[in-house]
């Protein structure tokens, strides 16, 4: 999601793009459309990404639209590290008179970024400021000096030296962004004047630095021109080739009309995992069923419902557009999870995180020189905090209400998962959007994020798919918790046995022995994990929240558990007995975890009210506690892991009698018998 579709990165219009600005309320009412080929004016990107695990920091350099007409050219680029290196740039390259052959211009020495040796990021925790300034031209007169400043902070490694808090077996990467096939197409739309994303090659580059092990690029299905085939297969060449060490994955953000009546608004979701291209955008027409319909038609394609509670409403000329989005209701909902395919596995209810309030910098021009950090409120983002939460409130619902649906109809129900991810276009560092005016926010890729259990090895495109259609996933922004069930009590969940994501059948045995093992991992950078809430959710919807079986103190683990701890910790294991907690055979239920970690200043915030309508038409209204706030203070924060849930049913013991035994042996000696009779007196004459 993006507002009015966020603009870049950072970038710099030029002559030629402020003279295309003064003209943007033309555009806007359809008169006309002077400009390049997809954007407005040309665009300087410069980025890096907001976090290292070393003191190697990957920068990318170029310009969008160069080799269009007048073209443009990169004079001189120059690098610094403030504080180090007596002053001097880091990094100076001069390539005067070069165009770009292609879209982009890129002084990025073949595919790779430039690299900064910091002096300042010596050890975990400490941060560094990069200043890059660019001169360029166009049409080798008018020159353009653009400055971008970046902070970079040195990560902390795991106890198992990852660059992210892991586990084995488990995997970070980020299931929703944007790369330059975002805005990158030839088609005569309005909102690609205003969209973009981040060049394929840097992608891969700067996920690897933050700790990615892979990316979904899922582009916008209204960039693709009308041979929508062939840049779908650009597309899925261009992620396999990308020269970085983070996979990349071909995926797609469609764009399907509201099943309400209300072609104005579309909804979007993400599609995996499919072959051929699904043409569905703003001016497809094509609607939420029939988008599934479609999906259904490849074998092992899936999607996700994108940012369900994300909407824009903007008109735009006369009225309303078919570009804007629209919150899911309570139809969308049951076209999606209650028809007879399952293409439509779950909901992406963690998107575009921003912490702090977002923050104007800038009328209807973009400032030339930027300097993120005294931009930040240190405020919550109320708006985020609060579309998260309700996402995980109607994630619930879903749930039981399919879990109640599954009981009465004597089947398994469908199961429903959650991915979180950044929905960032190119924004490695931090966001810069347009809402009226420029506006800045601290959310970039892999914040947050979404864990897979992929097993031993890397990730695979194939593992990464699996993973996510089978809901075998945890969502995150700072620590690592993952659960499963031991079945037998010998201490560790084995292959067999349930994992996240799984539904299981318990014998009624298992109850003296089954426990849920949770395991968990976090850092200094994300603070120990300090409570850990385990919910339980079965098919009575009357409860309207599900209930939480641990309290939720700032201690982990209730008087029951295996592992008590006294203080918070940065990693441990807790096992839980399920015998209380087993209902009756015959029903389904499910298991999901929830971790939560601090850092800086403690949680000083006031009850906030979220309403949500359920599927049952009733508005609901819930309190949300202060967990879900943010700290007062700029340098402390709150942070939380959601795991996908394990559906269980406790089944009848099947009870095999002696008798029964004895029976089935003498049955089967006198087969015996008679076939060897038949054998000795030879066929009937």
């Amino acid at each position: 999601m993006v507002w009015l579709s966020r603009f870049f990165s950072e970038f710099s219009f030029g002559l030629t793009g402020a003279l295309l600005l003064s003209l943007l309320p033309a555009i806007a009412s359809g008169h006309g459309l002077p400009r390049y080929g997809n954007t407005v004016g040309k665009e300087l990107l410069c980025d890096a990404p907001w976090r290292v695990t070393t003191n190697v920091i990957p920068v990318q350099v170029g310009i969008h639209d160069a080799a269009a007409i007048p073209p443009a050219v990169i004079d001189e680029v120059k690098i610094w590290e403030v504080g180090a290196n007596g002053g001097e740039p880091v990094i100076v390259d001069t390539r005067p008179g070069h165009i770009g052959q292609n879209t982009w211009f890129n002084t990025d020495r073949g595919k790779d970024p430039y690299f900064v040796y910091s002096e300042k990021l010596t050890a975990p925790g400490t941060e560094t400021e990069l200043i890059v300034q660019v001169i360029w031209k166009e049409i080798g007169i008018f020159t353009n000096t653009f400055e971008q400043h970046f902070y970079v902070r040195r990560g902390s490694l795991d106890s198992r030296g990852k660059a992210l808090p892991s586990l084995p077996g488990w995997s970070p990467g980020d299931v929703h962004y944007h790369t330059e096939y975002t805005g990158e197409r030839d088609s005569e739309v309005f909102n690609e004047l205003v969209e973009f994303g981040g060049p394929i090659n840097f992608v891969s580059w700067a996920a690897d630095a933050v700790g990615l092990e892979w990316v979904t690029a899922t582009d916008h299905a209204i960039y693709f021109d009308s041979d929508f085939e062939t840049d779908w297969k650009e597309l899925g060449e261009a992620v396999r080739n990308a020269s970085g060490a983070a996979l990349l994955l071909r995926g797609q953000e469609s764009s399907s009309w509201t099943t309400d009546g209300l072609p104005d608004l579309t909804l979007h979701t993400l599609l995996y995992g499919h072959e051929h291209f699904i043409n569905a955008d703003e001016f497809s027409g094509m609607k939420l069923g029939t988008m599934i319909q479609e999906l259904a038609l490849q074998v092992g394609a899936f999607s996700y419902g994108a940012h369900p509670y994300s909407s824009l409403a903007i008109p735009v000329g006369d009225g309303p557009t078919p570009h804007l989005w629209a919150k899911w209701s309570v139809n969308d909902y049951k076209i999606a999870f209650e028809n007879e395919t399952d293409q439509m596995v779950g909901l992406q209810i963690w998107n575009a995180e921003s912490t702090q309030t977002d923050v104007e910098v800038g009328g209807f021009s973009f400032p030339e020189k930027i300097d993120p950090r005294p931009l930040w409120s240190h405020e919550v983002s109320p708006g985020f905090v609060k579309q998260l939460y309700k996402g995980i409130v109607k994630w619930d619902e879903l749930i039981m209400r399919a879990i109640t649906q599954g009981n009465q109809a004597g089947r398994v129900p469908r199961k429903i998962f959650a991915s979180a991810g950044s929905d960032a276009h190119g924004d490695f560092n931090y966001g810069v959007g347009f809402k009226g005016s420029f506006v800045a926010s601290d959310g970039a890729i892999g914040i947050p994020r979404t864990y897979i259990r992929i097993g031993t090895g890397k990730p695979t495109v194939e593992g990464v798919l699996r993973a996510l259609g089978s809901g075998a996933a945890v969502m995150t922004d700072g620590p690592l918790a993952v659960f499963g069930v031991d079945l037998d009590g010998n201490g560790a969940v084995d292959p067999a046995e349930p994992h996240i994501g799984d539904s299981a059948l318990l014998k009624p045995s298992s109850r003296q022995t089954a426990r849920l093992r949770i395991e968990w991992q976090s850092t200094p950078e994300f603070g120990p994990v300090e409570k850990l809430r385990v919910i339980r959710l079965r098919g009575n919807l009357a409860l309207g929240r599900p209930e939480s079986i641990l309290p939720a103190t700032n201690q982990i683990g209730p008087a029951e558990s295996t592992i008590d701890l006294a203080v918070p910790s940065f990693s441990g294991i807790m096992e839980i007995p399920l015998a209380r907690y087993l209902p009756d055979s015959g029903n389904w239920f499910a298991f999901r975890v929830e971790a939560y970690s601090h850092t800086g200043e403690a949680v000083d915030d006031q009850p906030r009210e979220v309403s949500i309508q359920f599927q049952d038409s009733q508005t609901r209204t819930f309190t949300m506690d202060d967990w879900w706030g943010n700290d007062a203070s700029y340098n402390g924060r709150p942070y939380r892991c959601l795991t996908n849930p394990i559906w269980l049913k406790v089944g009848p013991e099947v009870e095999v009698k002696p008798w029964l035994i004895q029976a089935w042996i003498g049955i089967f000696v006198l087969l015996i018998a008679g076939i060897s009779f038949r054998r000795r007196i030879g066929p009937a004459s």
